[in-house]
């Protein structure tokens, strides 16, 4: 509104300025020499005012795109390399690489015309140059870029960090196909890493550095949906409260801790191992479907709890109780029925002494 008003001013003294021109010249007719010096007077102060208030205009419109360029560079430096890309001959161009990452590609695309698969190995990640290709691929801008003007895709560059690239919409012809597009790439590595940080530890059980609850299941449910068959098995330290009534709490954290390393050791890394909560665990071994390799693992388990040694409970062995069952794709198995037999299973073996497996089979 501001400025509009300047421009409205401006106008009517230019306006006043001509007019004070012609009473001028009219006045010169006349030969009235004093009003012709008033007349005069006047056409100079408006000139002086009309100059004046232009001069503002223009060095307010300076001011202002000095300060968006600012702004755009701010917004730019973000990106470790901004290129323009024309669908039609394939030409990447540089355009912009911010001075505080390191060259994404070291100074090998400034002026890039080569075949895509090449100019995707310049920087991405042996892992990552599929995924890359597919998201740079020309040949779908078109659909993709229908419903938004604008994608990303995050990948790992060559020396291992976490890049997101984005595809931009520049411009199209009358027939409305694209000619341009722009490619930002910004390093987010450390932003990925803490992401990443933040959730291992809301999966992480903070005791015993294995898996907590909430993440096993979800594990094991996402397992399930994709019907990988394996063996479920519970673990209950036997006679835990009389540790911690003989020995303290603290050696019965140590007990817990040392039974998780055991069955850290006892599963393979694809197994998904974590604690339900106080002394009881909980495993799912993916492609275990028969007993006899189930109590196989379950041995090596008993022989790796019988090495437990805490020297505060003088020689006192620490033993287990576990339950198993399997998931075999059975139409209407779940994952809560999974857990009730291998329930039961642990209720069995909780009768015995020292050590004990029971099976639970589904029906």
């Amino acid at each position: 509104m501001a400025k509009d008003g300047s421009i409205r001013h401006i106008h009517l003294n230019i306006f006043g300025l001509i007019l004070a021109v012609f009473m001028a010249f009219f006045l010169s007719l006349s030969g009235s020499l004093q009003l012709i010096h008033i007349v005069f007077g006047a056409v100079l102060l408006t000139v002086v005012v009309v100059l004046r208030k232009l001069f503002h205009v223009a060095y307010t419109k300076y001011v202002e795109s000095k300060e968006l360029t600012k702004d755009i560079e701010a917004v730019v430096n973000i990106y470790a390399a901004v290129y323009r890309i024309n669908i039609k001959t394939n030409h990447a161009r540089l355009l912009r690489s911010a001075k505080k990452f390191d060259p994404l590609m070291e100074g090998g695309m400034t002026d890039y015309r080569g075949p895509l698969p090449e100019l995707v190995k310049m920087f991405a990640s042996e892992q990552s140059c599929d995924t890359l290709l597919n998201f740079l691929d020309k040949g779908s801008y078109e659909e993709r870029l229908k419903e938004s003007h604008s994608l990303s895709h995050e990948f790992i560059d060559k020396y291992g960090r976490w890049i997101r690239v984005q595809l931009i919409e520049v411009d199209r012809d009358e027939s409305g196909r694209l000619i341009h597009v722009i490619w930002t790439f910004e390093s987010i590595d450390e932003d990925r890493k803490q992401r990443e940080s933040l959730k291992l530890m809301a999966e992480t059980d903070s005791m015993t550095g294995i898996r907590n609850r909430n993440s096993g299941e979800a594990r094991i449910r996402e397992e399930m949906a994709n019907e990988t068959r394996g063996m479920f098995i519970l673990v209950d330290a036997d006679h835990f409260k009389s540790i911690n009534d003989d020995y303290g709490h603290d050696v019965g954290d140590k007990v817990i801790i040392a039974i998780a390393g055991c069955m850290r050791r006892t599963f393979r890394d694809s197994d998904v191992v974590f604690r339900l909560g106080g002394d009881e665990f909980a495993a799912f071994a993916p492609t275990v479907e028969k007993e006899e390799i189930g109590r196989r693992i379950v041995n090596r388990l008993y022989d790796n709890i019988n090495m437990i040694n805490i020297p505060e409970m003088k020689g006192r062995r620490i033993s287990i109780s576990v339950g198993a069952t399997f998931y075999l794709s059975d139409p209407g198995d779940s994952f809560d029925a999974l857990y009730q037999r291998a329930d039961k299973g642990m209720y069995e073996s909780k009768k015995q002494e020292g050590n004990a497996l029971n099976f639970y089979m589904f029906n």
